[in-house]
């Protein structure tokens, strides 16, 4: 049997010499890029970006939540998760843990938001809240989560 042809790339294809170990923040941090020689042997190289940070925040009808806020009980309040417009579409998923129990929901990515209504507040509800964006790009899913913030409630 013959061997095989040489492959034909359909645009410039770039060799990488590295010795990155994996904490780097760009490529060219732990190696050199030159253009790939006919005899070199390919590798396909798939590169990234890390999402960044989801954000979440929590508001009443009176306004943001900050610093010694607390929800009334009966109020309703809202927890809005956010990420930057990096990729389009996604899902966010706001975790809760309070005293006493767990719980997860999730809601889809509109304009990189999604917001969360708990329309009659009660002690169940105090606890710490956290917003995961999940997304696919390309087949790849990449997650975010935010901070964690913890929202109590005036009884």
């Amino acid at each position: 049997m013959g061997q095989a042809p040489p492959p034909t790339w359909p645009r410039d294809v770039w060799h990488f010499l590295s010795d990155c170990g994996g904490a780097e923040s760009m490529l060219t941090d732990c190696g050199v890029v030159r253009p790939m020689k006919t005899d070199d042997t390919p590798v396909l190289v798939v590169c990234s970006d890390i999402l960044l940070w989801a954000n979440i925040s929590v508001s009443t009808l009176e306004g943001p939540l900050v610093g010694n806020q607390v929800v009334l009980r009966g109020h309703s309040f809202t927890v809005t998760c956010s990420a930057a417009p990096q990729y389009p579409g996604g899902n966010f998923t706001l975790l809760f843990t309070g005293h006493t129990n767990r719980t997860a929901h999730t809601r889809p990515a509109l304009n990189h938001t999604a917001h969360f209504l708990f329309p009659s507040a009660s002690p169940a509800h105090q606890g710490n809240y956290t917003c995961v964006y999940v997304v696919t790009v390309h087949s790849e899913t990449f997650t975010s989560q935010s901070p964690v913030v913890f929202v109590p409630f005036w009884k």
